[in-house]
């Protein structure tokens, strides 16, 4: 990049990449991913690697190298606030090329190089934050691309774009130097696409494909590299003591005018939460609402490991329908502690195919020999949800699942039934106790289930009811076992006092039975 003094004008700072994204630019990964705090300088970098690359291209007969780029971003707004702006921060109009606004945005972007040969860059911006927005690059022809915040965008998107670039320019062209897709992003939550690619791929199969292309396209170039900038701050003690420094390694310093006090001022007033993603590039969740359980405390409320059902109590399952399902396991101990077991949720599927594919193999595997004792939604009577003869709750029972509605579908009784739970001490142990295994659980209870705020100015106000998303159905699931169980204690309850004043009932709940 020593030549790009002479290209630029005056005015603008020559680049000079950070460690980190110097090994960005030096892997010829087919897919790459960089991520870190916020000014780190992720988007600048994905720019010039754009700009490099183009320069790589191998000039046609004229002595023209033509590349054309993909730049997507989660929405129209950010696309041209943010991204557009970033992009002509470094390659203004006046200098490279006219932005024309249309669908998408682009930009024909000429310079001239040192060897006598020019570039002709294609800039094609685009706004896709749905998995049906795939459709819209299916068309398109480009050399490489870039997913500007790529936590913003669904999966679909990279998917779709894997199999456009190295389309231009056409083999009988001169064809491509170099193609391929870069992507940068904020730490998104551990369950994201992202996190995933880049924490938990499947090395053994990646390296098996990648045997199989050199063998058929002498394809030896790694598929997939991530990339992680250093941490702009560091946490120092913890609670109430949590305070923040500096890291002596973050990077982008340098670049921005504020130096350091740019992450340290940005701490007044965040979560901790927020601070280790946007400040310190964690993987984790930020909170966007009111979380509905207050009361817990991952320390406390989950196990260190995953623990087994205990023999002779039932099992106690809670179900929430909808084309997302969830199952919920559960155990009631005799000292009155609730033990969330398992999970297991749905996406894009019917309660008869979950009933029948997965819970019900997964009941007779890991729970074979257990009573069971089942609640469901009571929206689940209604026969909508299946066809005009059929409910979901039918289902279940026809499945060999026995399942009766929940008592009630109250939300505040729902959400203090299970808080009740979290609040008790039974001998000194936590009244709720989950496994880690229960992954979507464990994120609702820490900030993905929530209220959302309101858009009213003045003091912050909150919907009286949780958003509906991922988390909010294996947390409704949850409650209607935990409606069940802790009417049944309380029934059990007041059955004891009766018997100590000399006032007996000889009807017993089936449930109470079973701890008898």
């Amino acid at each position: 990049m020593e030549v790009l003094d002479d290209v630029l004008p005056k005015r603008v700072i020559s680049y000079d990449p950070s460690p980190t994204l110097k090994e960005f630019h030096a892997s010829n990964a087919f897919v790459r991913g960089v991520r870190g705090p916020i000014g780190s300088g992720k988007s600048v970098g994905c720019c010039w690697e754009i700009w490099s690359r183009a320069q790589e291209q191998r000039p046609d007969v004229d002595g023209v190298r033509h590349s054309r780029c993909l730049v997507t971003r989660n929405t129209y707004g950010e696309l041209t606030s943010t991204t557009l702006k970033t992009w002509l921060d470094w390659f203004p109009e006046d200098r490279f090329g006219k932005v024309v606004h249309g669908a998408p945005i682009t930009q024909m972007c000429r310079w001239d190089m040192a060897d006598g040969t020019s570039v002709e860059l294609e800039m094609l911006f685009l706004a896709l934050d749905r998995p049906e927005h795939a459709k819209k690059v299916l068309s398109l022809e480009v050399t490489f691309a870039w997913m500007n915040e790529a936590r913003e965008q669904p999966k679909a998107i990279l998917d779709a774009i894997t199999g456009r670039v190295g389309r231009y320019p056409r083999a009988e062209d001169g064809g491509c130097t170099w193609y391929g897709v870069i992507m940068d992003t904020n730490p998104p939550d551990d369950d994201h696409w992202y996190y995933k690619l880049d924490q938990e791929r499947d090395d053994d199969a990646i390296e098996a494909l990648q045997k199989t292309l050199r063998e058929v396209a002498d394809f030896t170039r790694p598929l997939m590299e991530f990339f992680a900038l250093p941490p702009a701050l560091l946490p120092v003690g913890r609670g109430e003591n949590l305070s923040w420094r500096p890291n002596p390694d973050a990077e982008g310093v340098r670049h921005q005018s504020l130096g350091i006090a740019y992450w340290l001022n940005q701490v007044a007033g965040k979560a901790e939460s927020w601070i280790k993603v946007y400040l310190c590039g964690e993987y984790g969740t930020v909170l966007g609402g009111k979380p509905v359980y207050p009361e817990f405390r991952q320390r406390f409320h989950v196990a260190k490991a995953d623990f087994k059902p205990i023999v002779g109590l039932p099992i106690l399952l809670g179900w929430d329908f909808g084309l997302t399902p969830a199952l919920v396991i559960a155990q009631a101990t005799q000292s009155g502690q609730l033990r969330i077991i398992e999970e297991a949720c749905g996406t894009d599927i019917g309660i008869r195919e979950f009933a029948r594919n997965v819970a019900k193999p997964l009941l007779k595997t890991k729970y074979k020999g257990f009573e069971v004792l089942s609640w469901a939604d009571p929206a689940g009577r209604s026969r909508s949800q299946i066809s005009h003869q059929e409910t979901c709750i039918k289902e279940l029972n026809r499945a060999g699942i026995p399942t009766q509605s929940a008592w009630t579908n109250e939300f505040s009784a729902r959400r203090e039934a299970v808080a009740g739970f979290m609040t008790k001490m039974p001998r000194g142990e936590p009244g709720m106790l989950i496994s880690p295994r229960c992954k979507v659980l464990i994120k609702g209870f820490a900030g993905r289930y929530h209220y959302e705020r309101m858009e009213v100015t003045g003091e912050e106000r909150f919907r009286d009811v949780p958003a509906k998303n991922a988390a909010s159905h294996p947390h409704d699931a949850l409650q209607y076992i935990a409606l069940h169980v802790d009417r049944d204690v309380e029934r059990e309850t007041t059955k004891a006092r009766r018997m100590r004043t000399g006032r007996t009932t000889q009807s017993r709940n089936r449930y109470v039975d079973a701890y008898a």
